[in-house]
């Protein structure tokens, strides 16, 4: 029986604030016990399950367990912790993890490395090639760039003629491609916008190359799929950078085209490489296309409903009601200030109703992406018509919730509607946000405050690869809401440390209907775990960082070699 002893710190138990206990041990896996130091080694020392109270220890039996003399009936190990802080593990309960790996394997557009549209070009050049293929670029952000303005096929076009070049904005929202794109795509001035999205056209009708929500989908059919070898090792790369930010679960929302590699991740994880848990919601374009998968016995999505275990979990349907903030495609009432109009529904709400009834009556989990507080309206008005008096079990989410009110929280708490939220757009984004958005509707962005006092259930999470997926980070930008240039951003919806933690941990959990076994340090629940450099405090925030991550008993990453 392999076993490991963390002693000597300061480990949030996350069932009150302020609650705290000294050490914990950990068996096969599991917590078995916490409890003050003397109680964990005392354990340690007879090997006998943990069942008293209290038992005494001396100091060279505290001594020799450090430095390795394990008593002889007993396989373990001893960490002091010296009284760091020990949490348990992160959980990001909304990204694109497929989309995060893969995202490693294109062209890194992202400021500020990143700061004008020349920048840009130059970064496709490098990838050019003697074969014609795809070039594929990720995460530009027009709004930080000098130009203010998304690259069109004529700033693509003095890159390659001859290749095709997509390159994708970091909001996931929209794309831009060369003429080479278009014309593969078959897209020109007769081509129509499709039901959702929209093809950037100049007055005379000819497109630019710019691509909005659903239009980028008649683009990224036609490039070449990576193969699966590629894939799996994106993913290895990926799930090491999440141990070693403390992310120990994630809930997966899919990638570009409506997908998830539900086979790939069930190879990794029969191969014993898969190293976060993961939680799907499967995202979908239109009910009906849900609705044909779901009745169909021999889908991909039923067929991972049956194999559903502790590391892989699909949990039910996504989909999208809006668009984007930082693109102004969100659905908002009241129209932006650069005079583009009041964003775009993707979904109405007969669709959303339909998506929402489909997982009711399924028992499943829905998740609908709604930024814009018109959309979010929207999205409740569907809830609400599905739910009626049936809500509380259900924990039907809305991810992101970037516009709310009193209203739409009120009729959230009345339904138990969870919310995944990005604290890291307040301050990636912020300055943006406050140019574009009117000052009446400012305070109601990325409301925290004002929803968990309205008894809401906020998980926090990266959108990644939207912003980094650094939980503290994420955490940081929640207690202290500051944009990038360090103007505050409504304060008064900060939060506290405590609660902070929670969102990003327990609420995680809760999410994913998992709160009896993730998202608290307790006997009994799942050993994922992280352990901090020094206490933390809100003076040691700023400077804290992530020295180990376990999963499952096991230290997956450590700062230090040969741990």
């Amino acid at each position: 029986m392999s076993k490991l002893a963390l002693i000597n710190g300061d480990i949030w138990i996350m069932d009150d604030p302020g609650k705290t206990c000294e050490s914990v041990l950990i068996e096969d896996g599991l917590i078995a016990q916490t409890g003050t130091t003397a109680e964990v080694l005392a354990s340690v020392e007879r090997g006998n399950p943990p069942y008293y109270k209290y038992m005494t220890f001396d100091s060279q039996l505290l001594d020799n367990l450090i430095q390795g003399n394990y008593p002889k009936h007993n396989t373990v190990r001893v960490i002091d912790l010296c009284g760091k802080t020990v949490l348990p593990g992160f959980i990001d309960t909304h990204m694109h993890l497929e989309s995060f790996a893969l995202a490693m394997l294109q062209v890194d557009l992202k400021y500020p490395l990143i700061k004008d549209i020349e920048d840009i070009k130059d970064a496709l050049r490098r990838e050019k090639n003697a074969d014609g293929r795809w070039i594929v670029g990720n995460l530009y952000d027009h709004n930080k760039l000098t130009e203010k303005s998304h690259p069109t096929k004529w700033d693509l076009d003095q890159v390659s003629l001859d290749q095709p070049i997509l390159i994708f904005h970091i909001s996931g929202h929209m794309v831009s491609v060369n003429s080479k794109a278009l014309e593969i795509a078959g897209i020109d001035c007769e081509t129509p916008d499709p039901a959702g999205g929209r093809i950037e056209r100049t007055p005379e009708g000819e497109p630019t190359g710019v691509l909005f929500e659903t239009a980028f989908n008649l683009v990224i059919g036609y490039i070449p799929p990576y193969t699966r070898e590629e894939k799996a090792s994106a993913l290895d790369k990926a799930m090491a950078l999440l141990l070693e930010k403390g992310i120990t679960g994630v809930h997966d929302m899919g990638v570009e085209d409506y997908t998830i590699d539900l086979e790939l991740y069930q190879d990794i994880y029969k191969q014993k490489r898969l190293k976060t848990r993961i939680s799907m919601l499967y995202p979908y374009a239109s009910a009906e296309k849900a609705a044909f998968d779901l009745e169909d016995c021999t889908s991909g999505f039923n067929g991972q409903l049956a194999l559903n275990n502790d590391f892989i979990k699909l949990l039910g349907l996504k989909c999208f009601s809006d668009g984007s903030m930082v693109g102004r495609t969100a659905a908002v009432k009241k129209p932006y200030r650069d005079g583009s109009g009041n964003g775009m529904m993707l979904l109405n709400e007969d669709q959303l109703k339909k998506m929402a009834g489909l997982a009711k009556d399924k028992n499943l989990q829905i998740g609908i992406h709604a930024i814009g507080d018109r959309a979010l309206e929207k999205c409740l008005n569907a809830y609400e018509a599905v739910l009626k008096n049936d809500a509380h079990n259900n924990r039907f989410r809305i991810e992101h919730c970037g516009i709310g009110s009193t209203e739409a929280f009120e009729r959230m708490q009345n339904m138990n509607i969870l919310v995944a939220s990005q604290p890291q757009f307040v301050r990636d984004f912020g300055d943006g946000i406050l140019l574009n958005y009117h000052g009446e509707v400012i305070p109601w962005i990325y409301a925290y405050r004002s929803m968990l006092d309205k008894g809401l259930h906020l998980s926090f999470s990266s959108d990644a690869p939207v912003t980094d997926p650094d939980p503290l980070l994420t955490i940081r930008c929640s207690v202290n809401r500051n944009t990038e240039t360090e103007r505050p951003f409504c304060p008064e919806e900060n939060i506290s440390l405590y609660e902070a933690v929670k969102c990003y941990s327990y609420e995680g959990a809760y999410a994913s209907f998992e709160e009896d076994k993730k998202g608290m340090i307790k006997p009994g629940y799942f050993a994922d775990m992280v352990i901090l450099t020094d206490r933390l405090t809100l003076d040691s925030l700023s400077s804290i960082s992530v020295e180990k991550t376990l999963l499952a008993g096991e230290i997956e990453f450590s700062k230090e070699e040969g741990l």
